[in-house]
């Protein structure tokens, strides 16, 4: 959650005043005490100095995350940033922030010239200096950015970034359900410090850093054995050399200062410890402090070198009156703290308060005691207890606390550190339904300090809860009296209902399809997700019909006819689809058959004129157009009216039988074989490679028919007159002309025959 405003200028500038205060009581107060003595006070000074810089510093940067960031419109956006896939918006998200913190940022840039947002995954959002700077698109790792995300607690630390050392500050920011949405960052350079170290006291500082890490002791003593230790580049590229609180060591400068060391010093500067000694530095006598300085991974990368010019400590008699007005001035400050800060926490509670009471319902407080530290008007008015009654700290702290009230703190922890209790009271006015929730509350260290509960009246929504339980009843015994199968799938087309018919058609219970993807149970024979109806129903929201075959969990093949209409909610939006599923197998089998006497003979099974036309056409034009061979073979076979006379009509049905099982034998599958009189037989032989060496005979089929001819059961013998024609696109431009020729050319063979 995002931080209450506050307004901490008068802090920090109270602890500026305590430091120069300080100061000058370190400076009247202190006598001199000897060389040793004045360099521990030396080492001390710059510490605390150093500490308490960085303390106004890491106030001053959570002062500026609560005034950025605690406002419902940036938490709403980082929300939006948060959840979004959509890149496009979360560019669209990423100007409205940067609108939004604009003119703030313009305020603080002075002091915390860097500030970043990133997301919760460690994908940088926003950098409010550079906005439409370029970001790596992987995730940045960063020590102090994965304990902000890890551990949901603020973290702040040295580390190096665009060739610039910063002290950079994570801040977590949740939403209003405490989640994390996103980290905020401020980078403090080095610089900024350097102006609070005793720069009113002629104090000068100089970062040294080493160009790697100092893991080991060669590295650390290699520090300073060379002549140049720092590059200014690594605290600010910009800033110039000659200010004041800048000390900028020459080589020659830091040689003398290094004869110096004593062991003392050098274990102290392997040891990674704070030292100091007495030196004389361009001609004036001080203290040279060395500082470590630590990255935000724990590793040593250098240190912070000061130098104080040495300043008598001695309480002279005409001084002590100034030693006086600094005591009482500190004084008079000390009370005017004391007293805005007790005016600020009766301002945040008098906040705390009316902001308890503008809530609908009950919210109330315990301490870890058990006792009641805060509740609001609804509260009082929940329980029908007067607003300046005194709680008591025993079992029951007014007359109708019901025993969910009753649980402490030390219970709640035990519970996992939340509590939500459903009651249903019965009263004068009804049944009313209550839902009690209680939430653990600890400070920064995580000790225990009370629980926050409220009350909440569910009496409206399980009502209606209760209704659209019983809508959802009677929807199902509707769908269930459908006479069809009905399956409704959601938006992402998995199964969310079926009814009773649709489980008596596929064979598959309620509970092997709810939940399942279409294609995952009772699946079309020929299942496409490129011509998927229910896919193509969902795109483009159309009504879509469509008849397939589906095996049932039995094995059993279905024809069905299946119409898929889309579902929209209220505002228009696509939220489901709804398949209706007719069984119309034995109607798809009656029209097979009718189709079939259509096209077949129905004395030899084989095509009749009609199925020969109907296919013969496609044979035709895929010839014309893929140029491959295609050949009409015309067959009539001789005498059959003598035959017919002389045996018989069912002697000739069986020869004829007979015949079309040689052609069966003697032809391809792939070969269209008809009958279309008769005694004519026409074969079409598509992509061939038979070659036409007589138009008259076709030497595989009149082996067959003298192989048939010698067997001694068979009396009727055939004898058969043959035409042979190879398609040319030249000369037949449609099949009727291809049989013609081939018909001709039987015709002659018969009168050859006649004539001799």
């Amino acid at each position: 959650m995002l931080h209450t405003k506050g307004n901490r200028y008068f802090e920090v500038f109270f602890a500026l005043l305590g430091l120069i205060f300080f100061i000058g009581l370190v400076y009247f107060a202190n006598d001199n005490q000897g060389q040793e003595a004045q360099v521990k006070h030396a080492q001390k000074a710059i510490e605390r100095s150093y500490g308490s810089a960085m303390e106004q510093n890491k106030d001053a940067a959570i002062l500026l995350f609560e005034l950025q960031f605690n406002e419902p419109v940036i938490g709403g956006l980082l929300k939006q940033a948060s959840e979004t896939n959509d890149a496009q918006h979360l560019e669209s998200l990423k100007d409205s922030l940067f609108k939004a913190l604009h003119l703030k940022f313009q305020t603080s840039r002075e002091y915390f010239p860097q500030q970043q947002i990133y997301l919760v995954d460690g994908h940088p959002l926003l950098r409010l200096d550079s906005p439409y700077k370029e970001f790596d698109k992987d995730t940045v790792y960063n020590v102090g950015l994965q304990k902000v995300i890890t551990d949901h607690v603020a973290y702040s630390g040295l580390a190096l970034q665009d060739g610039v050392y910063l002290y950079r500050f994570f801040f977590p920011i949740y939403d209003d359900h405490h989640s994390l949405i996103a980290v905020a960052e401020f980078g403090l350079p080095l610089i900024n410090i350097q102006r609070f170290l005793f720069a009113g006291h002629g104090a000068a500082s100089q970062f040294m850093f080493s160009k790697r890490q100092l893991l080991d002791i060669r590295n650390k003593w290699k520090l300073y054995e060379e002549s140049v230790l720092s590059d200014d580049h690594y605290v600010l590229s910009r800033e110039d050399a000659n200010k004041k609180h800048n000390i900028h060591l020459t080589g020659q400068e830091l040689s003398h200062l290094k004869g110096h060391f004593t062991t003392s010093h050098e274990e102290a500067l392997l040891t990674d410890e704070m030292f100091s000694l007495q030196a004389r530095l361009r001609g004036e006598e001080g203290f040279a402090n060395f500082l470590p300085l630590k990255n935000i991974n724990g590793d040593i990368v250098g240190h912070l070198f000061t130098y104080l010019p040495q300043q008598s400590a001695t309480v002279k008699k005409n001084n002590r009156v100034i030693l006086i007005l600094l005591l009482s001035s500190f004084f008079i400050l000390l009370v005017t703290f004391i007293y805005r800060q007790h005016q600020k926490s009766q301002r945040r509670l008098t906040f705390h308060n009316n902001m308890f009471d503008a809530l609908p319902f009950p919210v109330f407080c315990k301490d870890e005691k058990n006792r009641y530290q805060c509740a609001n008007s609804a509260f009082f008015k929940h329980f029908l207890i007067p607003p300046n009654t005194i709680f008591s700290n025993g079992d029951k702290a007014f007359e109708n606390e019901p025993d969910s009230l009753q649980i402490s703190s030390s219970e709640l922890m035990d519970l996992g550190g939340r509590k939500s209790i459903k009651e249903t009271v019965i009263d004068e006015v009804g049944v009313i339904n209550l839902d009690t929730t209680l939430f653990l509350i600890k400070k920064e260290s995580q000790e225990v300090e009370g629980l926050l509960g409220y009350i909440i009246d569910e009496t409206q929504k399980v009502s209606t809860e209760k209704q659209l339980a019983e809508a959802l009843a009677l929807q199902t015994q509707l769908i269930d009296s459908l006479p069809v199968g009905i399956r409704i799938f959601n938006a992402e087309k998995q199964v969310k209902l079926v009814n009773k018919a649709f489980q008596a058609l596929s064979g598959f219970k309620g509970e092997q399809l709810i939940g399942l993807a279409c294609e995952k149970q009772f699946t079309c024979m020929q299942c496409s997700p490129e011509v998927c109806p229910l896919k193509k129903a969902k795109e483009e929201k159309m009504f879509t019909h469509v008849e397939t075959i589906k095996y049932t969990q039995n094995g059993d093949i279905r024809t069905l006819s299946v119409n898929f209409q889309p579902l929209y909610d209220n505002n228009g939006a696509l939220n489901g689809i709804i398949e209706i599923t007719t069984d119309i197998s034995k109607t798809k089998s009656l029209q097979d058959k009718t189709h079939e006497l259509i096209i077949a003979d129905e004395l030899t099974g084989l095509l009749n004129l009609r199925g020969l036309m109907s296919s013969g056409e496609n044979y035709f034009r895929l010839a014309q157009r893929t140029k491959k061979p295609f050949f009409a073979v015309h067959i009539d076979i001789h005498g059959m009216r003598k035959l017919n006379y002389q045996y018989g009509e069912s002697a000739v049905d069986s020869l004829i039988k007979d015949f079309a099982q040689i052609l069966r034998d003697t032809f391809r599958d792939t070969d269209l074989i008809a009958r279309i009189g008769g005694d004519e037989f026409v074969v079409l032989l598509n992509d061939s490679d038979y070659k036409v060496v007589d138009s008259g005979h076709f030497a595989r089929l009149e082996l067959n028919i003298q192989k048939y001819n010698l067997q001694p059961e068979n009396r009727l013998k055939i004898l058969i007159d043959t035409g042979i024609v190879q398609y040319s696109d030249k000369t037949h431009n449609s099949l009727d002309m291809l049989l013609d020729q081939c018909e001709k050319l039987v015709y002659e063979q018969q009168l050859k025959r006649n004539l001799s």
